[in-house]
């Protein structure tokens, strides 16, 4: 309402700064609760940065370190998946377990006092401390468990190894040494301390992309303002370690692009994308007007003098600074691999790109609509940066990069809700001439935030009301590119174009979540087959709806399970090879092709 309401500066000012220390002290509030205080966010960047456990390796460690068996967690490598999360895994583990000791059981008791039994011989035990042997240190083994102990939460705190495990990045564990903390055992008031760096690298992102943009004070009391009732910051940002870490470089390299600065955007743009990668995308500008340049000879189309020295310094700080980095522990190939597993081996339930709409739409991972509309999404982004006259540059170039990284979630498969605060802080420059249209943003990112939360059930149930929960997410950064792309000069064979791409995206569009539908109805009538026992029936509907998704390796793998139970053990062999071809990394198709085999 702020927004929109006409007021005097002074009541405005006020009316702001109260909403954002309301903001201030309910997150504050929130995350020292005892349940929340030292949170699984926090202590996974604390003891990930500390101890220096291989990225697929660390939930195993933490079991490890806290003496516990290695069955249950989540497992790092096939995020979608559990170690030995089934009672026949966990039964063969054990008896594995008690082999090794040399100790006299019987397999066929009850698979709690198997458990028991490994425990009472020390089997666990044994197991945890070979693994401590080969994953730390001698000398780190009694902080790292002392801290396990410290970090245990109340009993109704989600698992930390529950989690999709520690992401960040090489240089982020390099930076976080520089934490006197870190190297200290973990203690209480160390989350407190947290949380305050956190609340003023905050303050201090927000006014430094104020000045970038050319924002007056009682504008950027309200940018403020919105971050701090964003429950995506105070609820997920906040109590971690990393926000000032990522954003206050990215402040820092828009406002250097206001004041022309390139050496000083390429090393900030160099320094966010080593924490967490998507800010490298702040380098498209400069590739955009690069691009233009060599393809148009027109004399108005020579390269602009930041450009090179924008791409050069960050490539030089990026190789510096990456390469700083490998004496201290972990390679950049093993977190690209971390990384690739985590953001897409698993569908994140906090997610909220534009290709997890269309995958609530029933458009699946695989389908070739999704790459093709990130495109599309990537090059409309593009569009801002194709003009470089006088009035494209300074505050209006550093606004359109900080768009540009608020609009990322349109063109990337996985954006999590926590990285989407960005477009609230955008908001008050364009409520100077939309307070209206900014207003009703604001409201839905309030609505967003009143519906469930991400991992609610009813969420599940219900994909609309989940679609609803993210409309806001893709309306403001839309809003956003449409406002700016509206002042770039456009010809009028580009303009000519826009309505039939726009239309033929939209059929395609349609034409795909159609394809998919019918496809799953296919597959749920195949399911009730296979709960009458009708398996034939079940394979006629799986093939039915493999024509439509011909590369769902889900569907071959359902396929075969229903062959083997109609007795065509050939066919079904040719299904499952079918499906890890198409999907080798799949724990459950080869789980289940093994067990066919055998």
């Amino acid at each position: 309402m702020l927004l929109a309401v006409p007021l005097r500066p002074r009541v405005r000012l006020a009316a702001w700064a109260a909403v954002g220390l309301a903001g201030l002290a309910l997150g504050f509030a929130l995350n020292t609760r005892p349940q929340n205080l030292a949170g699984n966010n926090f202590l996974h960047y604390y003891l990930g940065a500390k101890y220096r456990i291989d990225y697929g390796d660390f939930y195993r460690v933490i079991q490890a370190g806290r003496d516990a068996p290695q069955v249950g967690f989540r497992d790092l490598d096939h995020p979608a998946a559990r170690v030995r999360g089934t009672d026949p895994d966990r039964r063969a583990y054990y008896i594995d377990l008690l082999r090794e000791k040399g100790a006299a059981f019987d397999p066929l008791v009850a698979l709690d006092s198997l458990a028991a039994e490994a425990r009472t011989t020390g089997a666990i035990s044994a197991e945890a401390a070979e693994i401590l042997r080969g994953a730390l240190p001698e000398d780190e083994h009694a902080a790292f468990v002392e801290d396990l102990k410290r970090s245990a939460g109340p009993a109704n705190r989600r698992p930390l190894t529950d989690d999709y495990g520690y992401n960040g990045s090489p240089f982020y564990g390099l930076l976080r040494q520089a934490d006197p903390a870190l190297h200290r055992a973990l203690e209480p008031g160390m989350a407190e301390v947290g949380l305050v760096w956190q609340i003023l690298a905050a303050l201090g992102f927000v006014w430094i992309v104020g000045a970038a943009i050319g924002l007056p004070v009682a504008a950027r009391v309200a940018s403020a303002a919105l971050l701090f009732a964003s429950w995506d910051f105070e609820g997920y940002a906040l109590p971690g370690l990393v926000f000032g870490e990522l954003w206050v470089p990215v402040a820092i390299a828009a406002f250097a692009l206001s004041r022309d600065r390139p050496v000083l955007a390429g090393a900030a743009i160099a320094w966010a994308g080593l924490v967490k990668l998507f800010p490298f995308v702040l380098v498209l500008p400069a590739l955009v007007l690069g691009a233009r340049s060599l393809l148009r000879r027109a004399p108005g189309a020579a390269l602009p003098a930041w450009v090179p020295r924008l791409l050069f310094a960050t490539a030089a700080f990026a190789l510096v600074l990456g390469l700083v980095t490998l004496p201290f522990g972990r390679s950049w190939g093993e977190f690209l691999d971390k990384i690739r597993s985590e953001f897409l081996g698993v569908r994140m339930l906090n997610v909220v790109s534009f290709g997890q709409g269309l995958l609530l739409l029933g458009v699946r991972p695989h389908s070739w609509l999704l790459p093709i509309l990130q495109a599309a999404g990537l090059l409309i982004a593009a569009c801002m940066f194709l003009a470089d006259r006088e009035s494209d540059r300074g505050v209006t170039l550093a606004r359109r990069a900080l768009v540009l990284v608020a609009a990322t979630g349109l063109f990337v498969g996985s954006w999590p809700n926590y990285y989407a605060v960005l477009p609230l802080v955008l908001l008050p420059h364009y409520a100077r001439e939309h307070p209206r249209l900014t207003a009703a943003l604001a409201a839905g990112f309030a609505l967003s935030f009143l519906l469930p939360e991400f991992d609610a059930t009813v969420l599940r149930e219900q994909p609309w009301l989940h679609i609803v929960k993210l409309v806001p997410y893709w309306a403001a950064p839309i809003v956003m590119l449409a406002l700016e792309l509206r002042q770039v000069p456009w010809s009028a064979r580009a303009r000519r174009l826009v309505t039939p791409v726009t239309a033929a995206l939209a059929l395609a569009a349609v034409l795909e979540v159609g394809r998919m539908s019918a496809s799953r109805d296919h597959e749920a009538q195949a399911g009730d087959h296979m709960a009458r026992r009708d398996a034939r029936g079940a394979v006629r509907e799986y093939r039915l709806a493999g024509r439509f998704t011909p590369g769902n390796s889900t569907l071959h793998m359902s396929e075969a399970v229903a062959l083997m139970a109609a007795g065509e053990t050939a066919a079904a062999r040719n299904r499952f090879e079918r499906a890890v071809k198409l999907d080798p990394a799949d724990p459950v198709i080869r789980d289940n092709f093994a067990r066919m085999l055998l």
